[in-house]
């Protein structure tokens, strides 16, 4: 019987194509029943731990890129030394068939795709991401018209500073968008006057001269679409133009200046100057006395004018002087009282990075008023981890709190009781009906058996649930099968359980059960159903394979069968089983060709080409 190829959880439906690092596969959730793609990255090293790990962080910063145009990676993992990443299937067309498709654009779609892109291409950079590969395969139009950017996940983080860093920046993301809307305009029939600008200034991104510093996709939306109905204009944008050509240099003319005057000789003194005796005093005239005379008259007129206006005016307000109360002397303003900050109270949680709690509020720090003298309580909580204690001002500014499980108990009962308890795979000693207390955060995992029942399993979650109620069912008769042996070493197997091998005594509980051999030579797997009687053994004789000749020739590498090495080239009359199985070729340079081979009866030849990475018929 033919069975379906499974990539992890994945089954394969077709090859898309091959990447720079592996093949693209289409595949089916089997579990949301979606179509999903499958990109398979191959790991630098043997390990591929470590790129797991790398595309896994990439991966959770991708989830919070915040804008639908942008398709992240939803799951990594590996199969068979290979890491894949996993994505949802987009339906649509490339810009890369939109380029090459016959036909023009109209100005309208070919803003519509500007923006979608650059503000796609900002979101990416708002998180701290880089593009790197921004071409038109990654880039789809869906039928309702939405772009949306893939292959997100394989980018590097704009860490760097521009010029310095060794990985892609965030400018060569818009270099590579202004490089794809510039072959989009050249599709719009007639290029109106309000894109002719566009296009130049899209030129002078693409040759890095638009601007003093790199555009952002921010700045480059802006001056594309900021009006559609306007011509864009490159001053406003910050955009260099091109520079007025130089004018012609005039010969300088000659200045001709006076000649500036020699300075004056100067004197040699042979003998000190000679000393003037000091002026004599002069006598007053006597008309500076009749000055000084008048002067003093009219000192002496103001005196006594002034003299008797302020006897007027006491006599006048004399009451009014006498009886006015007297002033009290303004007291002196109270010293200032120095202000006390308040300290905060250091609290110390074992296990580091509580949360912790102020009366019941969230809180980063305990800070307590210092005119407050209430009892407030501390708590800190970490998951089902708390603890807590009441402090007042004036008490000590460090405390340390220990965290330890909030309370929980547990009942558990049976129907019969008396069954063994074991809680997270360890042996209680106890049996129902019994309490526990809790002593974990964790999930608790319940198992209760007993002679003559069938055990009895479950998982309980400490915030839903606190009792467990158990009826064990009566274990049915049991009988064992042996299986004969055959042409080819089997592995028989009940639900994905290991049971054994031919010529063993396999005991089973009795009625009808479906067995799946294995053959791990030929890679086949077949199933037969069986019917086990009570205290009997039943002897069961296994499905008949059927296979074919497989010849492979080509270049030397080695050859997986379903993800499982087979054999190095050449393969001569390998018999594999029949069916449909995934061939891979890993050859000695790292490359590696894949490719779904229907095995069929007979004889089969292939010749598997590295340079061309397919498999041809001989």
């Amino acid at each position: 019987m033919e069975e379906n190829i499974f990539v992890g959880r994945f089954s394969v439906v077709s090859i898309l194509g091959k990447g720079k690092r592996g093949f693209v596969y289409l595949a089916k959730d089997p579990a949301a029943g979606e179509p999903v793609v499958l990109k398979a990255v191959r790991p630098e090293g043997e390990d591929p731990e470590p790129a797991m790990e790398s595309l896994r962080k990439t991966s959770r910063k991708l989830a919070a890129a915040g804008t639908s145009a942008v398709v992240p990676f939803r799951e990594v993992f590996e199969d068979a030394g290979t890491v894949y990443l996993m994505r949802e299937h987009v339906p649509g067309t490339t810009l890369t068939d939109i380029l090459s498709a016959p036909g023009g654009l109209s100005a309208k779609s070919w803003r519509a795709m500007a923006r979608q892109l650059l503000r796609a291409t900002a979101a990416v950079h708002r998180k701290g991401l880089v593009h790197g590969n921004l071409t038109g395969e990654n880039c789809i139009v869906e039928d309702g018209g939405r772009l949306r950017v893939l292959d997100l996940g394989l980018s590097l983080y704009a860490g760097t500073s521009e010029g310095t860093g060794t990985g892609p920046s965030p400018s060569d993301d818009v270099k590579a968008a202004a490089g794809l809307l510039r072959e989009l305009l050249q599709k719009v029939s007639g290029e109106p006057e309000a894109l002719k600008a566009g296009g130049a200034l899209l030129d002078g991104v693409i040759r890095g001269t638009a601007a003093p510093h790199p555009l952002t996709a921010e700045e480059l939306l802006e001056a594309l679409t900021g009006d559609p109905d306007r011509t864009v204009s490159l001053e406003a944008s910050g955009m260099t133009v091109e520079p007025p050509p130089p004018e012609t240099p005039q010969a300088p003319q000659k200045v001709t200046q006076p000649p500036l005057p020699p300075p004056p000789p100067r004197t040699a003194f042979t003998q000190p100057a000679e000393v003037l005796p000091p002026p004599p005093e002069r006598e007053e005239a006597p008309r500076n006395r009749k000055r000084m005379s008048k002067g003093l008259w009219i000192t002496v007129l103001l005196i006594v004018v002034l003299g008797t206006l302020g006897g007027v005016l006491l006599v006048k307000y004399r009451d009014a002087i006498l009886n006015r109360p007297k002033e009290e002397p303004t007291p002196p303003p109270p010293p200032k009282r120095e202000e006390v900050m308040p300290v905060p109270v250091k609290v110390i949680t074992e296990p580091s990075g509580a949360q912790l709690f102020l009366d019941g509020k969230p809180v980063d720090q305990v800070v307590l008023d210092v005119k407050d003298s209430r009892e407030h309580l501390v708590e800190a909580r970490q998951g089902c981890l708390a603890a807590g204690t009441k402090i007042k001002n004036g008490g000590s500014k460090e405390i340390r709190l220990v965290l330890k499980p909030s309370p929980w108990k547990l009942n558990v009962t049976s129907d019969p009781p008396g069954a063994a308890i074991s809680l997270n795979g360890r042996n209680t000693r106890k049996i129902t009906p019994a309490a526990f207390q809790r002593t974990s955060c964790g999930k608790v995992k319940v198992r209760l058996e007993m002679k003559g029942r069938l055990p009895y399993e479950t998982e309980l979650n400490p915030k839903e649930a606190t009792e467990v109620r158990a009826e064990l069912a009566k274990r049915p008769p049991k009988g064992s099968v042996r299986i004969s042996k055959g042409r080819w070493a089997l592995r028989i197997y009940l639900k994905d359980k290991f049971l054994g091998r031919p010529g063993d005594s396999i005991p089973m509980e009795a009625g009808d059960h479906t067995l799946r051999f294995f053959a791990p030579a030929i890679r086949g797997n077949l199933e037969k159903k069986v019917k086990v009687r009570s205290g009997r053994e039943t002897t069961v004789t296994p499905p008949t394979f059927r296979t074919g000749q497989v010849f492979l020739f080509g270049e030397e590498g080695k050859v997986y069968v379903d993800g499982v090495y087979l054999d190095e080239i050449p393969l001569t009359g390998v018999p594999i089983a029949v069916g449909r199985h995934r061939f891979t070729v890993s050859f000695a340079d790292g490359d590696r060709v894949e490719t779904f081979w229907r095995i069929r009866e007979g004889t089969q030849r292939k010749v598997v080409r590295a340079e061309t990475g397919r498999f041809e018929d001989r």
